[in-house]
């Protein structure tokens, strides 16, 4: 008797650890949740360089303020658009996020260089709040028309927001 009991209580234990993790052992689903989009404010901080920008820098920023929620965007000289998120996920991790800007058509920095779209990588940390923006810093980022948007985590598209340069 004490033995069956025994075998119940470890059947019992294993159904209920088994139930915490996906059956196919992937790790757990992560869901990106927009806290807000449009014109911005940020405190840029750290300048990394990124080659494959028209720029040729990236700013690190903090303390993402909404300004006006809206897709369309006035194209002039120092605004910044952009999107706020939180990697929602069940379990706290650092997870690589790729990030792609797409321009309605080429953009010819003051080096001549034409760019199409701006793409990176970046590690993000699951349930804290992020951002990405974008600031029309120079003449030639002056491109009325639909900027794209979008995020992918594993080849998998899990965001994308249109802005619109008017």
């Amino acid at each position: 008797m004490f033995k069956t009991f025994r075998y119940l209580v470890l059947v019992l234990i294993f159904i209920g650890c088994s139930g915490q993790r996906n059956i196919n052992g992937s790790p757990p689903e992560i869901e990106l949740i927009e806290l807000g989009y449009g014109l911005c404010s940020v405190n840029t901080g750290k300048i990394q360089k990124m080659d494959n920008s028209p720029s040729g820098i990236h700013y690190i920023s903090s303390d993402f303020n909404l300004i006006k929620r809206t897709s369309n965007v006035p194209a002039e000289i120092g605004q910044r658009f952009g999107v706020a998120y939180i990697l929602k996920s069940p379990d706290y991790k650092e997870v690589q996020v790729e990030i792609v800007w797409t321009f309605p058509k080429p953009i010819s920095n003051s080096k001549n260089e034409t760019f199409t779209e701006v793409r990176y990588v970046n590690n993000k940390r699951t349930n804290e709040d992020h951002h990405e923006t974008y600031a029309l810093n120079s003449d030639y980022l002056i491109e009325k028309g639909n900027w794209m948007y979008q995020m992918f985590i594993d080849g998998k598209k899990m965001y994308e927001r249109e802005f619109n340069l008017e």
